[in-house]
């Protein structure tokens, strides 16, 4: 829908942690608090650090860098 194809070519920022390894993530992306998945799973973000979403997979956004 309309949601997922705005969320999909967004910018965010993590609020929480955004890991594989440690199952934690989160981001505020457009005004809404995602789950979020890092895209390469070896990749972390630290709260703050600004995100691209690359994909939205049901409840759950998949990030990486900025370039």
């Amino acid at each position: 829908g309309r949601l997922r194809e705005r969320v999909a070519v967004s910018q965010g920022v993590a609020t929480e942690r955004i890991s594989m390894a440690a199952h934690t993530g989160r981001a505020r992306v457009p005004g809404d608090d995602w789950k979020a998945v890092p895209e390469d799973p070896k990749r972390e973000f630290e709260p703050g650090v600004r995100v691209v979403v690359a994909a939205v997979d049901g409840i759950k956004v998949v990030v990486r860098a900025v370039e």
